[in-house]
């Protein structure tokens, strides 16, 4: 089973009220009175119970050898910085041995090399993404950094992600056409000549076509195996 880092690491604004148990308590009282916070409004006590926590959290699947990757998925308005990659730095000191997947999603990623070199040396899976062809937001580059390779696939619903403030449904309403998944199985079977593993992760959630898809793309995969 793959894990989602907790949203305050990777830049996500995090709602105060959910915040496990106690966690508020260790936050300055105007932070705890505001709705939402982030990472460089936090103090580092409060950063390093967060991690213990998240760890605490992969535990059990790690002890019974269930963990995938740990994905580190960056907000579309995160641009290329060196800031972020020692962020990546500091994402692998803390999980140590995980496999970590780092998903990029503003289309400055992409004109940076070093950004995938980075993750190289890291030992981080680069996330290959699908999403509409909007000027800001990241192409799939079809790049493997590790000895795991990650696609995940949000759909191409332009209307809704160019929408400002645009709920997750209305992003992610998307049906992937047979057209569509032939290409990204031959993305798959390329990639699986470079990585020693492949996931392809759906992310259409409405209306079902998150399963449908990854059936249809488990059909077409079988088929080429034949």
């Amino acid at each position: 089973m793959h894990a989602k880092a907790f949203g305050l690491f990777t830049g996500h604004a995090v709602a105060t009220s959910r915040l496990p148990r106690g966690f508020a308590e260790l936050l300055p009282e105007r932070l705890r009175q505001q709705a939402e916070c982030r990472l460089r409004e936090v103090p580092e006590e409060f950063v390093n119970a967060c991690w213990d926590q998240f760890r605490a959290f992969l535990a059990p699947l790690e002890d019974r050898g269930k963990l995938g990757y740990v994905l580190f998925q960056l907000p579309p308005s995160t641009r290329f910085s060196d800031a972020v990659l020692d962020a990546v730095h500091a994402w692998r000191e803390h999980l140590p041995g995980r496999h970590l997947a780092v998903e990029f999603r503003h289309r400055e990623w992409s004109r940076h090399p070093e950004a995938f070199e980075r993750l190289s040396r890291e030992g981080c899976a680069y996330v290959m993404v699908d999403l509409p062809d909007l000027p800001w937001l990241m192409p799939p580059v079809e790049a493997v950094t590790s000895d795991w390779a990650v696609v995940r696939l949000h759909g191409r619903n332009r209307d809704g992600w160019a929408r400002a403030g645009a709920s997750t449904d209305e992003r992610y309403d998307y049906a992937y056409g047979a057209d569509e998944l032939r290409g990204w199985a031959g993305v798959a079977e390329r990639l699986s000549t470079r990585a020693d593993r492949v996931f392809v992760m759906f992310n259409n959630h409405v209306s079902g076509n998150m399963a449908h898809n990854a059936l249809a793309l488990q059909e077409l995969l079988r088929g080429s195996d034949g």
